[in-house]
């Protein structure tokens, strides 16, 4: 049983900016092993996420582990990319022997709408969309490991700093 450290926390104490605001639920979750808090808020208003919002309202029957967690039956390494992407709207699954493929597999799952990101998971982009990607990334470091970026056109970008590990660059055209 792995546990995850970066979204791991023991406290339950939730702290608010306002005191008009009550605090928000915090909710544990053990998905396939990997432990994670969060709130309500993030998993059912945030993500508008199906799967919880039927468990946390006892529409469907759940398991709870030793600690008292919703326990997942679920690849819980690659929920954190979607975890973090309820909690930020960004989608980045860039960590080390991450499938793109089975984070989608987890947003079908749960019921998450990825829909303004889905292009990240998919592993193909259009030229108009690397485009994008490239002007939009601040630091000049582009991040596409895997993607299918077959017969695309990098004449015009600097990627001394570009991540392209394992990336399908047959037929791009670098001048």
């Amino acid at each position: 049983s792995s546990t995850s450290s970066s979204t791991s926390s023991s406290s339950t104490t939730s702290f608010s900016t306002s005191s008009s605001r009550s605090p928000q639920k915090i909710v544990r979750l053990n998905i396939g092993g990997y432990r994670y808090t969060t709130t309500v808020d993030t998993l059912v208003t945030r993500g508008r996420s199906s799967f919880f919002e039927a468990l946390l309202s006892e529409r469907i029957p759940s398991t709870l582990d030793e600690q008292g967690a919703y326990y997942v039956d679920r690849n819980g390494r690659h929920f954190e990319p979607l975890l973090d992407y309820l909690r930020t709207g960004v989608m980045d699954v860039s960590g080390v022997g991450l499938s793109r493929a089975l984070v989608l597999e987890q947003a079908l799952f749960f019921g998450v709408d990825i829909s303004p990101v889905r292009h990240v998971l998919g592993g193909q982009l259009s030229q108009d969309q690397l485009l994008q990607l490239v002007n939009g990334v601040g630091d000049g470091k582009l991040q596409l490991p895997g993607y299918d970026l077959r017969e695309r056109c990098f004449a015009c970008l600097d990627l001394r700093r570009a991540v392209l590990t394992g990336a399908l660059l047959a037929g791009c055209s670098f001048r």
